[in-house]
This record gives structure tokens, C-alpha cells and sequence, in this order.
């Protein structure tokens, strides 16, 4: 299986912040069909995208429930026909419904787009997160960062929760897998795992406690310096 990863950075202001989000195409470069993976605020460069590289959009992928994750789904639904995938869990918190949606309990992989796609399910974030591996590239969503991991702020995050999905993934991922974030503070998405690992203090801790305590520190400022 050949994966092609096709990183597309979007923008959006919001009152309190400019948005910076990756939205991932990912496809094979033989076959010519195309998932997306958390489309959001572009809907042109999806399309330009889409057009320069002669392929079709089949799936959407989505690794959990917030806007910036979410935002062009329908319309991209309503324009292509595309199926959906969520987690259960995630479309039931967040009220989330759309056309030809699909919701994923467990982990078994799954065919889109002509590529083999299994789901991890890392809540912490969010209850419902969802990373996805295809070949040997890993989606994380707001799960994991190059430099950090995603807030837990408000009742459907759990610091403890994500702690335990960040270590299972130090134990699952293999060293050479590419890690594709859906935001970045400075480092290009597809850097190694073993890179993460070196460089993210997050999936540096070793004990719960010490974990919880960092990620839940006072202070903390710059959460949406996205580049």
C-alpha cells in the first residue's frame, strides 16, 4: 500500500485567536481516491487541492468533536458524497450528525479510499478521540503535538485519560512512524515518532501523577500560538 500524505494548513479568526489547523488529504497515488482527515475553514484549498492532484474524495475522517475539526464536513458531504467516520462515543457527546455518517466503536481497521485505516481510540482531550493509523503515518488530532498534547479543559477531557492514551502509544507506535497533528507550534507534521519522544516533554512522563499535575499547571499561556 502506497500513502501519499498531503498536508493543507487552513486558517480562521476567531474573536480570541487566529486558528491555525492541518487538514491531512491522504491517499494512494496509483488508485486516485482521497480521505480527509478533520477538514476545517478552507473549503477552497480542499477543492484546489483536490483538483491539482486529479482525485477523488471518498472518506472523511475525524478525530474528535470540537469546530476546528468539524467545521467543513457537511459541506463537503453535501458536495461529494463522502462517507464519515467518528467515534460513537464522540458523535453521541457533541450531538454531531451528519449524511453517511459511520460511527466507530472499536478498533478493527476499516478500508477507505482504497487504504487500510485503523482507529486507536486515545480519549483524554476529549472522551470520543480518535488517532488514526494508515500505513505508517499516525493522525492525532489534538491527541498529540510534536511539542505538546491537547488541552483538558471541560467535562468530556480528563488529564488522567490522556496520560494513559499517550502511553499507549509509546507502547504501540513503532520509532519510525510519522506523526500528523492537526496543529503545530513551530515543527513541520511528520516528524518520527522517535523524534516526539526525544523533544515532547509530555510522553516524557513516566508517572500519572507528575503528568497531571504539568499538564494541569497554573499559568499557562500561549495555548493557541499555532504556526
Amino acid at each position: 500500500m502506497s500513502v501519499s500524505v498531503l498536508p493543507l494548513k487552513m486558517h480562521h479568526q476567531l474573536p480570541h485567536a487566529l486558528m491555525k489547523n492541518f487538514t491531512y488529504l491522504v491517499f494512494d497515488p496509483e488508485a486516485r481516491e482521497a480521505l480527509i482527515i478533520d477538514p476545517a475553514w478552507e473549503m477552497e484549498k480542499i477543492e484546489a487541492a483536490l483538483d491539482q492532484h486529479q482525485l477523488t474524495l471518498t472518506t472523511i475522517l475525524v478525530t474528535h468533536g470540537h469546530n476546528d475539526h468539524v467545521h467543513l464536513v457537511k459541506p463537503l458531504v453535501e458536495k461529494y458524497g463522502c462517507e464519515v467516520r467518528m467515534s460513537e462515543v464522540e458523535a453521541a457527546d457533541f450531538s454531531f450528525a451528519c449524511d453517511n455518517l459511520r460511527t466507530i466503536r472499536g478498533e478493527e481497521p476499516f478500508q477507505a479510499a482504497g487504504l487500510t485505516v485503523t482507529p486507536l481510540h486515545t480519549p483524554g482531550h476529549t472522551r470520543g478521540c480518535i488517532c488514526y493509523l494508515i500505513g505508517g503515518n499516525l493522525f492525532t488530532g489534538d491527541t498529540l503535538f510534536i511539542e505538546g498534547c491537547g488541552m483538558c479543559f471541560g467535562g468530556n477531557s480528563s488529564p488522567q485519560e490522556l496520560f494513559r492514551s499517550l502511553q499507549r502509544l509509546k507502547q504501540t507506535l513503532l520509532p519510525a512512524t510519522r506523526i500528523f497533528p492537526a496543529h503545530s507550534y513551530g515543527a513541520v507534521p511528520g516528524q518520527a515518532f522517535s523524534f516526539v519522544l526525544r523533544h515532547n516533554i509530555y510522553i516524557q512522563f513516566q508517572e500519572e501523577n507528575g503528568f497531571i499535575a504539568f499538564r494541569m499547571r497554573s499559568g499557562q499561556t500561549g495555548f493557541f500560538d499555532f504556526k
